[in-house]
């Protein structure tokens, strides 16, 4: 399913949110996953076509066990995040992010948006559990779910294969109860 618009924050000056994906955006991803630091760390990554863009759109759109939603900075879409593979039975989903625009990397707007998913995914979707899994090197990532509350319980050797090199990955998780515990202490997710 589509996502609906949530209010991360300021970031940059300008008002962050989590929006409802459109498919006037996709050309943005093509144009996003030509550069290679943008997909450096993704796992699971294949380029695509407009067509094969507007096809994974329409799977999202129609998956209901997903979320998925376009981060903006203003009017700019910057990036997209998604709580996926959720399993309603046991209450748990895997979240993953990309923020596009290299301008906004390292200016706090992943951890606004890693720190925004909970709410939803907890409040609204009842959740108990979210997992996340961010290739070691990609510091960046694994500290903005760090500070977002998300606590490692593994290192996972040969997630991926980049560059001619394989690649463990750093797998966190965020429960509900200690969503609640952070809130509770009103402490900075740190």
């Amino acid at each position: 399913m589509l996502g609906q618009r949530l209010v991360c924050g300021n970031a940059c000056g300008e008002e962050l949110y989590l929006d409802t994906p459109a498919e006037n955006m996709l050309e943005n991803y093509i144009e996003w996953f030509k550069d290679s630091e943008v997909t450096k760390y993704m796992l699971n990554f294949s380029a695509f076509s407009l067509e094969q863009e507007k096809e994974w759109f329409k799977k999202c759109a129609e998956d209901p066990n997903g979320v998925y939603w376009s981060i903006m900075l203003g009017d700019k879409h910057i990036g997209g995040t998604a709580i996926s593979r959720i399993d309603w039975r046991i209450g748990t989903g895997v979240t993953g992010i990309v923020i596009g625009d290299k301008n906004y990397w390292w200016k706090g707007v992943a951890t606004c948006v890693i720190q925004k998913r909970p709410e939803f995914a907890f409040g609204t979707l009842n959740l108990n559990a979210l997992f996340t899994e961010v290739f070691l090197p990609n510091k960046a990532s694994w500290m903005a779910a760090q500070k977002a509350g998300y606590k490692r319980y593994a290192i996972k050797p040969f997630a991926g294969y980049r560059d001619g090199e394989y690649l463990s990955a750093w797998l966190g998780i965020l429960t509900k109860k200690r969503w609640q515990k952070l809130l509770s202490k009103q402490e900075n997710f740190a």
